[in-house]
């Protein structure tokens, strides 16, 4: 997921925002959540969803969710303004789960060298998926 107009550090607050998404995912959602962590301007989550629930759908609801409770906070999240229309999703197997786990552990230590969008570009080209970046990136 991507934040709009996020500001400097309003998703810093780890713990806050790691609870929030503990607790939706796993209680609302019925998904299996295997990690989560977040940078001023993007959340990472590796989750299980169920065989009936579509991606899109996740990511809207949780959206919701999400947003409802930064907006409740305002003390704690001033500078939330809303989610990104778009977000990326991706997919991984029992093989690359692990590593990718350990990716979203580590976050905060990649993105000192790659920007999000790197990060996005990066992974579209390593997975040999076309793409025209006009459609990219419309936030």
């Amino acid at each position: 997921m991507v934040v709009k107009e996020a500001g400097s550090s309003w998703l810093s607050r780890n713990s806050v925002v790691n609870r929030v998404g503990r607790f939706e995912i796993v209680t609302r959602f019925e998904c299996k959540l295997i990690r989560i962590n977040s940078m001023p301007d993007h959340i990472h989550i590796l989750v299980s969803l169920p065989p009936t629930m579509a991606v899109a759908s996740f990511v809207h609801d949780l959206k919701i969710a999400a947003g409802n409770f930064l907006r409740a906070h305002p003390d704690k999240f001033p500078l939330f303004t809303g989610w990104a229309r778009s977000y990326y999703a991706g997919t991984c197997g029992p093989m690359d789960k692990e590593r990718v786990r350990r990716y979203i552990m580590q976050q905060k230590e990649h993105h000192k060298n790659k920007s999000y969008r790197q990060e996005i570009l990066r992974q579209l080209k390593r997975a040999g998926i076309e793409y025209d970046e006009k459609y990219l990136f419309l936030d």
